[in-house]
């Protein structure tokens, strides 16, 4: 203020007007314009004419009137029942016959003569009207709502997480589900593939035994076109006659080697039943099977090439004692199987 102040006695007069620095310069522009060295008289005259100052009420010496807090009011002799399961006292019943210490408990007599004191919240009496709750200040309610609310919002932050966490579980069960399905199908995929390489090989045995049949009936045809030839022509058919004496033994030795190919083949299976209805037998026993009938094939024909393929299959040398050693050994085998 420029200086003019001093001192506390002359500041004090004014100390009111400081939250209003408006008047508070009016008030010194004032003092100064009456004195130019005001005192404390003059600040407190200039600070009253500017705002002015109530007169003080005198104070009574009467104490304040203090609302008092209303205790509860519990009847003389209420009867109350223990209600709370986890009490020992579950079940019995007893009466209040002593001022409560406090808001939130009671003191209980029960029958026996035993006296406890016991919350208000454990006690089932609809008639005393006594809270179940203890009451504190203004300021603990207000810090107690607040750690209730910040409660109930950490109790809902480890809801959602918890909710986040088991929905991420469920999805990584079900992806793992899905991948094992996956891996299921991939593998029957593969099974079914191998099944159908195995059919397609079982229709290109069939077809060729079809095309062979076919070359068969084409054959036998033209035997029997030139028989009715030779028939229908004397000249040939005396010709056929001669060739036919001619070539007796020829013949002779054709029908021994027939009977002794008729022979190996009753002991080999039949493709075509195979083509008509699968084997009864596993598929080694059917492999076992094959490989014995083209080494009796090639036994009797002495073909080279059955030979070789009923080797592959036995799983033997492309010899004639080596693939009658594995055959014998594999004969042995199921009776040997059916011993163990």
């Amino acid at each position: 203020m420029g200086g003019h102040i001093k001192n506390e006695r002359q500041a004090r007069p004014l100390l009111r007007l400081v939250k209003e620095p408006e008047k508070l310069k009016a008030a010194v522009t004032l003092a100064l314009k009456d004195n130019p060295s005001p005192g404390e008289s003059d600040f407190a005259a200039a600070a009253n004419i500017v705002v002015p100052q109530l007169p003080r009420k005198k104070q009574s010496t009467q104490e304040p009137i203090v609302p008092k807090i209303q205790e509860p009011v519990v009847p003389q002799f209420a009867k109350v029942t223990v209600s709370q399961q986890s009490h020992p006292r579950y079940g019995d019943s007893g009466t209040i016959e002593a001022d409560a210490p406090n808001r939130w408990q009671q003191i209980v007599t029960f029958a026996d003569g035993e006296r406890l004191l016991i919350n208000n919240a454990d006690l089932d009496a609809h008639s005393v009207p006594f809270p179940t709750e203890p009451s504190y200040p203004p300021q603990y309610s207000e810090a107690i709502a607040a750690l209730k609310e910040q409660h109930k919002q950490e109790l809902e932050r480890l809801q959602q997480e918890l909710k986040i966490r088991l929905q991420s579980e469920a999805t990584a069960r079900a992806e793992e589900q899905v991948s094992e399905q996956i891996q299921s199908l991939q593998n029957l995929y593969k099974q079914q593939k191998e099944q159908n390489i195995q059919l397609q090989q079982r229709l290109d045995e069939m077809e060729s035994l079809r095309q062979l049949e076919a070359e068969n009936q084409q054959l036998r045809q033209r035997i029997q076109d030139f028989e009715n030839a030779v028939q229908q022509h004397p000249s040939l058919r005396d010709a056929a006659r001669t060739q036919q004496w001619g070539n007796t033994m020829t013949q002779q030795a054709t029908k021994a080697l027939n009977k002794q190919v008729k022979q190996a083949l009753e002991k080999t299976i039949d493709l075509r039943s195979l083509a008509q209805e699968p084997p009864k037998e596993n598929a080694q026993e059917c492999l076992r099977l094959m490989g014995m009938a083209l080494k009796n094939l090639a036994s009797a024909m002495n073909n080279t090439q059955a030979l070789e393929a009923a080797a592959i299959i036995l799983g033997s040398e492309p010899t004639p004692s080596a693939i009658a050693y594995r055959a014998e050994q594999l004969e042995m085998l199921p009776q040997a199987v059916s011993d163990i």
